[in-house]
């Protein structure tokens, strides 16, 4: 298996003057993943940890891959506000694999 991940915060609406704020700031991360042809399910979550050690774990719908497919299959993206600056990470539950966390930094 291997897999891809980005993540991006972009400011809510157009004020320039707050865009560095948490409760003003978009965060959302994208992913995708291939197999090595092996069918089945595919099973992932995504795991926030912020700079105060909060971890919140938002599990997603499980991705079917037929046998034979190598090619790539997004992943729901994750779209949040955050509290704090942190990070996010893809992690395949089934089969086990993850990718490095991507940041984000903000101001509380």
């Amino acid at each position: 298996m291997s897999a891809t991940e980005t993540v991006k915060q972009s400011p809510k609406g157009n004020d320039n003057i707050n865009k560095d704020r948490c409760n003003q700031t978009t965060v959302t991360a994208t992913g995708s993943f291939s197999t090595n042809g092996a069918g089945g399910w595919v099973f992932y979550s995504w795991i926030r940890v912020d700079n105060q050690g909060n971890r919140t774990v938002v599990p997603e719908a499980p991705i079917r891959v037929a046998a034979g497919d190598t090619s790539a299959h997004p992943v729901a993206a994750d779209t949040f506000t955050p509290q704090h600056s942190g990070s996010d990470q893809l992690v395949f539950v089934n089969p086990a694999y993850s990718v490095p966390a991507q940041s984000w930094n903000c101001v509380g």
